[in-house]
C-alpha cells in the first residue's frame, strides 16, 4: 500500500493498483481466476496490480463488475456509496449502468 500525507494527516492514498488488488482480494480471486474471467493473461493482472500498467475501460469495468466492487471507486478512488473500500451491494447491471 502506497501512502502519502500532508503534515497532520494520517490519511493514506491507494494508488490504482492497491485499489484493484483489494477489489480482487475481496472476491476471494486469485490472480489466475479473474485473468481468466476477464480474458486478459496473468502478467497483465499482475502489472495491473502491480501500477506498471493501467487497464482499459472496458476491463476496469469486467474488474468492478466481476470483484461486485463500485467501478468510481476502482478506477478513482471515490464513488457513489461513499465506502471506503468501495464494496458495493449493488447488482451487476446497476453497476455497468453506473
Amino acid at each position: 500500500m502506497s501512502q502519502t500525507s500532508t503534515i497532520g494527516s494520517d490519511v493514506p492514498t491507494w494508488t490504482l493498483g492497491n485499489r484493484l488488488w483489494r477489489a480482487r482480494r475481496h472476491a476471494d480471486l486469485t490472480q489466475q481466476q479473474l485473468a481468466e474471467r476477464l480474458g486478459v493473461g496473468l502478467k497483465s493482472i499482475k502489472d495491473y496490480e502491480g501500477d506498471r500498467r493501467r487497464p482499459k475501460r472496458g476491463v476496469l469495468l469486467g474488474w468492478a463488475v466481476t470483484c461486485q466492487i463500485d467501478p468510481t471507486w476502482l478506477e478513482h478512488g471515490d464513488g457513489a456509496d461513499d465506502s471506503e473500500d468501495g464494496v458495493t451491494s449493488r447488482s451487476p447491471r446497476e453497476l455497468v449502468a453506473a
